[in-house]
């Protein structure tokens, strides 16, 4: 009876050992899957911020292209309007000294 008894006990420890160590390597497992699907998802976490990030870009340039295209058309109005300005000056100086002179 007294061996009947101990092998019971003997097989639920090694039946709760068996246990404990199924958990171990279920846990083990999931950490190790946990760490790989956590690179996974962060790679591409920064495949996609990479993407907006070109996005970004893309339209900044295009906005800064049609930035610089409309200064380019500004300078030259204005430098127009400067030369305009500089011959209107010529003239008015040009017939004061023609009425003051002759």
């Amino acid at each position: 009876m007294s061996e009947i008894f101990t092998f019971v006990i003997i097989l639920a420890i090694s039946v709760k050992s068996l246990i404990s160590f199924c958990d171990y390597f279920g846990n083990y497992i999931k950490k190790i899957f946990n760490k790989e699907h956590f690179k996974l998802n962060e790679k591409i976490e920064l495949e996609r911020r990479l993407q907006h990030g070109s996005e970004i870009m893309n339209t900044l340039t295009a906005n800064q292209k049609a930035t610089d295209e409309t200064l380019a058309a500004l300078m030259k109005k204005i430098n127009m309007l400067i030369d305009s300005d500089k011959d209107a000056i010529k003239a008015y100086i040009t017939k004061e000294h023609h009425y003051f002179c002759y």
